[in-house]
Parts: structure tokens; sequence; C-alpha cells
């Protein structure tokens, strides 16, 4: 499936694909083969060289329709190795300053960092599922903490951004496969430190569940087009 879908996405948007099938998928581990190659994948403290490519606003539409990422997006980091729970990838250099976006996917089990419509940011997550789920909807952060510590459980949640009054917050958290939080969205630490340092209070945070069918049906759309 995912092979077929970039070989045709290599002649209508390659951006689409770079951005939707590289990274992780629900229930799936990500390993990152050849890690020395491109620098493209990051581990703590992370790369800074990551290449970038620029998205149509066709294909920001279709994207932003099946939840992968907010309309207006200008361009994307092309990433093009797997990553596994802890790495991330960060590249900043060259885009303006701007607003600060913050897109979660729970189904693919990533965050992206857009400032002024250019993702800069982007990394495996965890989240919270069973009787605590990660709620889903349009957050602003609330409050940020760089040292806090949860009373109800007794845990620490270094670089918190709340974005709810009942305790939701996107923090450093143990990265493990198959691994829960309490709700909250759970970043690898120096992942967690740049976007606490980078958001603002009021800063955009949307919690999605995207939908793999709406960016299928526009891949057969978009091929039957250019016959």
């Amino acid at each position: 499936m995912t092979r077929t879908l970039l070989g045709i996405c290599a002649g209508i948007g390659l951006v689409i694909a770079l951005f939707f099938f590289p990274r992780l998928s629900a229930g799936e581990e990500r390993v990152a083969s050849d890690p020395k190659s491109a620098g493209e994948v990051s581990r703590p403290p992370g790369s800074d060289a990551v290449r970038r490519a620029a998205i149509a606003s066709h294909e920001t539409e279709a994207a932003a329709l099946a939840g992968l990422m907010p309309a207006g997006v200008k361009s994307v980091l092309a990433v093009t190795k797997t990553l596994k729970h802890g790495d991330f990838v960060w590249d900043d250099q060259g885009i303006p300053q701007g607003p600060v976006h913050v897109w979660v996917d729970l189904r693919r089990q990533t965050i992206s960092v857009f400032r002024a419509g250019h993702e800069i940011g982007s990394s495996i997550i965890v989240y919270g599922a069973g009787e605590k789920p990660t709620p889903l909807g349009s957050f602003e952060v609330l409050s940020k903490h760089r040292h806090y510590r949860s009373r109800r459980y007794d845990a620490e949640m270094p670089y918190s951004l709340f974005i709810t009054r009942d305790g939701i917050a996107l923090h450093s958290s143990v990265l493990q496969p198959r691994h829960a939080t309490h709700g909250c969205v759970g970043l690898p630490d120096e992942f967690a430190r740049r976007l606490f340092e980078l958001a603002d209070l009021g800063a955009v945070v949307d919690i999605t569940r995207s939908d793999p069918e709406i960016i299928e049906r526009f891949v057969k759309r978009s091929q039957s087009s250019v016959r």
C-alpha cells in the first residue's frame, strides 16, 4: 500500500507522500534505518540539518481535510527516514518569525510544530487511551511550567504546556512503544524543551485523528486528472 501510493504521489505531489507516509502509523514502532546518513533523523540533542519541501495549495487543502496539518501550510520537513520513540526532527533555519501552530495526530502518533506556516519540528508522541484518553479538539496554551510535578500521579512533567484547566498538557515524558499517559501528550525531552521555549501563551494546539481515506481519495482523484 505505502509503496504504491508513494509512486502515485511522486507525479502529483511528493510533499504529501513525504509528510503522510514515512512517519509513524498507529500501532507501529518506527525503526530508524541507517541513522548516520543524511542527518534527517534527530537523536537528542537533535540534528538541525533536514531537507525542506514546498507544498502546493491544493496539497495543503487535501492534507488539512485529512487532518494531517493546518490549512495554509507553505512547507514541510522532508522526513524520509523512519523515526522511533525518542527521535525527532527540528529545523527552523531560515524560517521567519510568526504564529506558532502545534498539530498532534493521535492516529499517526506524531506531533508537528509550524511557525509562520512552515513545519519546523516533528516527533513521535505517546498519549492517553482507554479510560483516560487524550481529548480531540482545538486548544490554546493556557500556562507554562518548566518544572512541574503532578500531585495526582506523583510524576515529574518537565516543560509542561497546559491546554486544559483539568490538567491536560504537552510535556517531556517516557517514550516507549505501547506506553500511555493519563491524557497528556508525551514528548522527547529535548523536543519538549524546544517547544516550551518557542510556544507562547495563546499558541494554538490542535489534536486530531487523521483520516487516511481522505488522502487516498485525493491521490486517486489527482491521478485521474493527469491522465
